[in-house]
């Protein structure tokens, strides 16, 4: 995984999925994103332990990158592992190498309405992340359609343990403020991508 915050997060997400799975981490290496280190990353791991799963916890296009060092170095048949950076890399399907990998992503089916909707009023495709802003926003209304000006802003309600649902799918906020998202898992086929585990609709499915 990339050194740095989104490593770090990744790494303890990882770890914490892990250990409720039943499973066991035999090593996790980082890196700068140079070719050396990408390397020397991979033969660390490979000198550590054996393993059946690599998460590759960065873009979709550093995981192009990685992946057929790790097929060479020790990770044959591993499967490859990868998080919602992956999502906004399109070119990922038409590589053999990430065949058969997996990462988990929100869903892209009410987005896809979203973006046919905007093509035809302005004539061009929105940005991905504009599905956050749009939320943001229907968030705001549902938590302000009793809030009288003046009086204090109902914050709390932002913390509701059942969520919201977005472009995006479901969606909550933790007692810190972060955000947590219902994930599918789509893996990369030839030339396409097929959700083998849909999101849950809600944080109670």
């Amino acid at each position: 995984m990339p050194r740095g915050t989104y490593g770090e997060r990744a790494g303890n997400a990882l770890l914490r999925a892990v250990e409720q799975a039943g499973g066991t981490v035999v090593s996790m290496q980082t890196f700068d994103r140079s070719a050396a280190s990408m390397t020397a990353a991979v033969k660390k791991l490979q000198a550590s332990s054996s393993y059946d799963a690599l998460l590759i916890a960065d873009s979709g296009r550093v995981a192009l990158q990685i992946a057929p060092i790790v097929r060479k170095n020790g990770g044959a048949t591993a499967r490859l592992l990868g998080t919602e950076l992956w999502n906004t890399e399109g070119s990922l399907s038409a590589s053999p190498v990430l065949r058969g990998a997996w990462f988990a992503s929100v869903s892209d089916s009410l987005y896809r309405q979203l973006a046919t909707k905007y093509r035809a009023r302005y004539g061009s495709t929105p940005f991905r992340l504009s599905s956050l802003g749009y939320d943001a926003v229907l968030l705001t209304v549902r938590i302000a359609q009793d809030w009288r000006p003046g009086s204090a802003f109902p914050a709390a309600r932002l913390r509701d343990a059942g969520g919201f649902s977005g472009i995006d799918g479901a969606f909550r906020f933790s007692r810190s403020g972060v955000a947590e998202r219902a994930l599918e898992v789509a893996e990369i086929g030839a030339g396409s991508l097929t959700v083998v585990a849909p999101a849950p609709r809600s944080f109670g499915d």
